[in-house]
């Protein structure tokens, strides 16, 4: 029997979807904030006066942005165990190694995407004054002095994104999305996405997810954060709008 859940997706698909079948497909969309946007909250210790002078470091759990009300640092991630296109594959060869930069007192991106076992991952410092690259997930800790860097293999994947941190600078973290697939994009600072190169004609589950919210089930549908579709061609899925009481937990 044709499941309820296959049936919802489906005719998302056939909604939502352009007849490209064959093609590497794409999904965008853009996640708002229902409500008045949150201000930004500075960080307050010490060490981040004394080190960073004349600058403003903020905490990014929640970063909204005024003006456009966009949600950044949304992870959006294939969580099934799926075939990468030869367009991704391409894409990840000429990228092997994903940065991941100690700057301005907060580790730049906040959360990105690892392929593992294709990608690597350089843990760099361009701040004068000493870093430390906290990942209990590789089970790694280097220290990092200005103007360093150093190079992780990654091998091993988890379904939740994976946290970085400072303990020298304990307001900073951020946070990798290690798959064993290429397909992770985080939402930029007004809240698009755009997860591109994707298989058409094989089930996949998107998950999103956001360092605050958990699983974010930002529509009654996406039952723990997931959209499980067949793509045909591109989605756009539009603008999102996300409760704030989701981010209340």
């Amino acid at each position: 029997m044709f499941s309820k859940r296959l049936l919802r997706a489906s005719l998302f698909a056939a909604v939502g979807c352009l007849p490209l079948v064959g093609e590497a497909a794409e999904i965008k969309g853009k996640f708002v904030y229902d409500g008045e946007a949150p201000a930004a909250t500075a960080v307050t210790d010490p060490k981040a006066a004394s080190e960073f002078p004349g600058q403003t470091i903020n905490y990014e759990n929640l970063v909204v942005d005024p003006a456009s009300k966009g949600i950044a640092n949304i992870a959006v991630y294939i969580r099934n165990d799926v075939a990468a296109t030869p367009e991704a594959e391409a894409a990840v060869a000429a990228a092997p190694k994903v940065v991941v930069d100690n700057k301005n007192g907060r580790f730049e991106p906040h959360i990105t995407g690892v392929w593992s076992g294709k990608q690597s991952v350089v843990f760099k410092n361009s701040d004068p004054v000493s870093h430390n690259s906290n990942f209990p997930f590789a089970g790694v800790n280097p220290l990092l002095t200005p103007n360093s860097e150093q190079e992780i293999p990654i091998s091993g994947a988890k379904t939740l994104p994976q946290e970085l941190s400072c303990s020298i600078h304990p307001w900073m973290k951020s946070y990798l999305v290690v798959r064993e697939n290429p397909y992770t994009v985080v939402t930029d600072k007004e809240g698009n996405f755009s997860m591109k190169n994707l298989p058409t004609g094989v089930e996949l589950e998107v998950q999103f997810w956001h360092e605050k919210a958990g699983y974010l089930a930002a529509k009654p549908e996406w039952e723990k954060g997931r959209l499980v579709v067949t793509l045909t061609g591109d989605m756009d899925l539009g603008e999102v709008k996300v409760s704030p009481e989701l981010f209340n937990k």
